[in-house]
């Protein structure tokens, strides 16, 4: 596939290098373009570079740009073979109700170990089980794999390990609840004021918790002493009654 490639400067946009490339489709015969606009040449440059490196191996740039979710849905079936069927449903529903709303919208070549790891640790926060996680991952895994062997990326970032180890780890905080808590009264004061600083229109409400130290239990009231003689009625010790005084 031949492309036309051109990079262009234009003043007065925050990325002002466009790149473009156009090729005419080899089954319609219509002139096809995508473009970028970058914040350096440079960067404009290697964009044009990488789609003619992916057109070179017959992938159109219109493949190369989709978001995921548009890719893994057309490379599907080619992403998935070799897999019995029992195991399609549950791949299926991972990509559908967790990999496609989480970063389907992002394009391929955007997708880092980070962006993984970050949406597969979402996913455990939220509450997934590690059967749904496993069947999340595995699905991204394949789609990535194919587009590796497309050419779209060079590396496969849905390669990751040690994601089982937070289920351990929320489990030990689970039974030792004291290894969340901060360490003193003024970590908590420096936390508020984070979240002060860093909350819209910096709302005191986060701060509220730590806007004085905890007051000390009142001290406990002394009864006074009864007069000789006399005997003071105490409450019963189920119905609240008073009790009788007893007759010596």
């Amino acid at each position: 596939m031949k492309l036309s490639v051109d990079v262009e400067y234009r003043e007065g946009f925050p990325n002002p290098h466009r790149a473009r490339v156009r090729w005419f489709d080899p089954e319609s015969g219509e002139r096809l373009s995508r473009s970028r606009m970058l914040s350096t040449d440079d960067e404009a440059q290697a964009w044009v570079d990488r789609m003619e490196r992916i057109a070179q191996r017959g992938v159109s740039p219109a493949v190369a740009t989709m978001p995921l979710s548009e890719y893994g849905e057309l490379e599907w079936d080619l992403a998935m073979r070799g897999l019995e069927p029992k195991t399609m449903d549950p791949y299926g529903a991972g990509w559908r109700l967790c990999v496609v709303p989480a970063i389907g919208h992002l394009e391929i070549p955007v997708i880092t170990n980070g962006v993984v790891d970050r949406t597969v640790y979402g996913w455990i926060a939220d509450g997934h089980g590690r059967s749904t996680v496993k069947n999340s991952i595995a699905p991204l895994n394949r789609v990535m794999e194919q587009a590796v062997r497309d050419g779209i990326i060079d590396v496969n970032p849905a390669k990751i390990t040690g994601w089982q180890r937070t289920y351990q780890q929320v489990e030990d905080e689970l039974d030792d609840p004291r290894s969340l808590t901060l360490r003193d009264w003024d970590a908590l004061d420096v936390l508020a004021n984070v979240l002060v600083a860093r909350s819209a229109d910096q709302y005191l409400g986060w701060g509220a918790p730590s806007a004085s130290p905890p007051a000390p239990p009142p001290a406990s009231a002394k009864s006074p002493a009864s007069a000789p003689g006399t005997s003071t009625a105490a409450p019963g010790p189920s119905d609240g009654r008073p009790r009788r005084p007893r007759a010596d």
